[in-house]
C-alpha cells in the first residue's frame, strides 16, 4: 500500500474539530462550578488590635470584676485555655447582667461591624470561630445570635444558638430552639459559616448575646469574623486594595486581571484601604492603570468600568481622564472632575458601542489632570470591571505538521509516528482520526 502525506489538508482533521464543541462544553461546565468558589471579601476581624482592625468595629466593652466583661481576652486572663484561636486575642462574653453591672444593653451584649463593602459579590456568606470556656454551666435564657443587615434593608437573623441541657448548640432552622448537639460551643475554637440571602452594596454584622450565671461562670467565645462570597455574573474584576495593595481582590474564570500600578514618579501615601499617590505631575502625564485579558481561546467584550474616589485637599488633581491601550491612550473615553466626597458617589464609564467588543487584552489608564500642587494624593476605591468573557467561535487549525512522513510505501501494520501542531490550545477528546490519501482506493483515516 501507498501512502502519500503531501495532500494532508488543515481542514482533514473533522474530529478533532468537532471537538472542540466537546471542549467548550468542559469549559462551560468549569466555569459554572468555580462561579461558587468562595473568596474573601478582605472584611476579616481577630481581635488583635482591641478589636479595631477592620476600622469597622464597634461594641461598648466594660470590665466590672467579679467576672463581669465584654472584652478582648486571651488565654492568660483565664484559668482554662482556649484552643486553636487567631493570634492570642478573641472576644469573651462575661457576666453582663449581675452585680453593679455598667452594661448599658444588659443584660446582653452587641457587637457590631458596619459599612462593609459587598458591591459585586453575590451568595454572600458570614463565617466565625465560636466556642466556649464554662460549658455545661449555660442556663435556659442564655443565647448568641449573628444578623446581616444589607443596605438598611432590616436587620435579619443568620445564624443562632440557644441553651440546650446546660450547654449552647447551633439552631440550625433558626427557630428558637437548639437542635443540633453535633454542634455544642466547646473550649476548642469551630468555624460557623452562615449564609445571607441576597445582595447590595453595604453589609452590617451585629452579634447579640447574654449570659447571665446564675450557677455558674459560662464564658461565651469569639474569633477570626470573615465574610466570603463570589463575583457576581457580570463582574470580571475586582479592586479593593487593602493596606494600599494593587493586587487584585478577585477575577473571573477564564480571565486575568493585572496589578493595578501608578506611572514613575508618583509617592504613595498610606490612607489604608484605597490606591492612593501623591506628586502629580502638572502636564497631565501621570496615571494609574491595570491590564486585562481573557484566557487562550477566549475573548471579552467590556460594559463599563466603575470606582469610588477622594481628593486629598485642593492640590489633588482637579480633573480625571480614561484611556486605554486600544489606540495607545490617544483618544479619551471619559473624562471628569475628581471628588472631594469621601468616596461617597460611583464614578461609572460606559464602554459599550463598540471599542471593547470581543477584545483580547486591554490595559486602562486613569490620568490625573490639572494639578494645582504636587503634595496632595488622589485616592481611588473600589475599582470593578464588567462585562463577559466567551470561548472563541474561530475553530483551531493546524499549523503545522513534524516530522511529515516522507511518501514511501507502507505495509499492513507499520507505525507512522509525527506530531500535529495546532494555532492554539486544544482538548481532543473521543478518537480523532487524519483522512490520507492513497495511490488507490480510499479513503483511509490514520488514528
Amino acid at each position: 500500500m501507498t501512502t502519500y502525506f503531501t495532500n494532508l489538508l488543515q481542514n482533514s482533521l473533522k474530529n478533532v474539530e468537532s471537538n472542540r464543541g466537546n471542549l467548550l462544553v468542559v469549559l462551560f461546565i468549569c466555569l459554572s462550578t468555580f462561579s461558587f468558589s468562595q473568596i474573601q471579601i478582605n472584611i476579616t476581624e481577630s481581635f488583635e488590635d482591641d478589636g479595631q482592625a477592620s476600622g469597622r468595629f464597634n461594641a461598648y466593652r466594660f470590665d466590672n470584676g467579679n467576672d463581669e466583661f465584654f472584652l478582648e481576652r486571651s488565654d492568660a486572663d483565664f484559668t482554662d485555655n482556649m484552643t486553636g484561636e487567631t493570634g492570642t486575642n478573641y472576644w469573651a462574653f462575661g457576666r453582663l447582667e449581675q452585680g453593679s453591672n455598667t452594661n448599658p444593653l444588659s443584660p446582653q451584649g452587641s457587637i457590631e461591624f458596619a459599612d462593609l463593602n459587598i458591591s459585586g459579590f453575590e451568595n454572600i456568606e458570614i463565617s466565625m470561630d465560636l466556642g466556649t470556656l464554662g460549658g455545661g454551666e449555660y442556663e435556659s435564657n442564655d443565647f448568641l445570635a449573628i444578623y446581616a443587615n444589607i443596605d438598611g434593608g432590616g436587620d435579619v437573623l443568620v445564624g443562632n444558638f440557644r441553651h440546650n441541657t446546660n450547654e449552647l448548640q447551633r439552631d440550625t432552622d433558626l427557630n428558637g430552639t437548639a437542635d443540633d448537639a453535633d454542634f455544642d460551643l466547646t473550649s476548642t475554637f469551630r468555624t460557623f459559616t452562615f449564609p445571607v440571602s441576597g445582595s447590595g452594596q453595604i453589609l452590617n454584622i451585629t452579634i447579640i448575646g447574654t449570659n447571665d450565671s446564675d450557677n455558674g461562670l459560662e464564658i461565651t467565645t469569639l474569633d477570626k469574623i470573615e465574610v466570603h462570597g463570589t463575583l457576581a455574573s457580570d463582574v470580571l474584576a475586582k479592586y479593593t486594595f487593602p493596606a494600599g495593595s494593587g493586587i487584585p481582590l478577585a477575577s473571573a474564570t477564564n480571565f486575568t486581571a493585572g496589578t493595578f500600578t501608578e506611572s514613575a514618579g508618583l509617592i504613595f501615601e498610606d490612607f489604608g484601604d484605597t490606591f492612593s499617590y501623591n506628586s502629580w505631575d502638572f502636564g497631565g502625564t501621570d496615571y494609574y492603570e491595570f491590564s486585562a485579558s481573557p484566557a487562550a481561546t477566549f475573548h471579552m467584550t467590556l460594559t463599563n468600568l466603575t470606582f469610588n474616589q477622594d481628593k486629598e485637599n485642593s492640590n489633588t488633581p482637579d480633573n480625571w481622564v480614561l484611556r486605554s491601550s486600544i489606540d495607545n491612550y490617544v483618544s479619551d473615553i471619559a473624562t471628569a472632575a475628581t471628588l472631594d466626597d469621601d468616596f461617597a458617589a460611583d464614578t461609572d464609564v460606559d464602554l459599550t458601542g463598540g471599542t471593547f467588543d470581543n477584545i483580547q487584552a486591554v490595559t486602562f489608564r486613569l490620568y490625573g489632570l490639572d494639578a494645582a500642587g504636587s503634595g496632595a494624593a488622589w485616592k481611588v476605591d473600589n475599582v470593578e470591571l464588567n462585562g463577559t468573557v466567551q470561548p472563541d467561535a474561530i475553530a483551531p487549525t493546524i499549523t503545522n505538521i513534524t516530522p511529515i512522513p516522507t511518501d514511501d510505501n507502507y505495509i499492513l501494520g507499520e507505525n507512522l509516528d509525527f506530531t500535529v501542531n495546532f494555532s492554539e490550545p486544544v482538548t481532543i477528546t473521543g478518537s480523532p482520526r487524519i483522512e490520507i490519501t492513497l495511490t488507490s482506493g480510499g479513503p483511509a483515516y490514520a488514528t
